[in-house]
């Protein structure tokens, strides 16, 4: 992360400390500040709703995470499907009926 943004490609420990630290910190209020509207609503965890509710009047913000979550979702589908051995794009295999492997909302 901090290479793209001009750094050195193997930055100083302390800096990357520092770093860290802060994205650590930010989370950690970020998921306190979710939990209130997840305990008003009556959950014991917080969702992805609860999160986009806090950056709901930052349309870039809930574009992005919205992005975020549902590429989390593909790459889950895609780990818990099994590949084929004798896999050709486009041809359904034998069997079983030709349907797509994940579905975007």
């Amino acid at each position: 992360m901090m290479f793209t943004f001009g750094e050195v490609r193997y930055p100083m420990s302390s800096s990357l400390q520092l770093v860290e630290d802060i994205l650590h910190t930010q989370a950690v209020e970020w998921m306190v500040q979710a939990s209130e509207p997840a305990s008003l609503r009556g959950s014991k965890t917080i969702g992805p709703e609860d999160l986009i509710f806090l950056v709901r009047h930052e349309p870039a913000k809930v574009s992005r995470l919205k992005e975020f979550l549902s590429w989390k979702e593909v790459r889950k589908n895609v780990k818990t499907t099994e590949p084929s051995e004798s896999f050709e794009p486009g041809a359904p295999e034998e069997g079983k009926r030709s349907k797509p492997f994940i579905a975007l909302k």
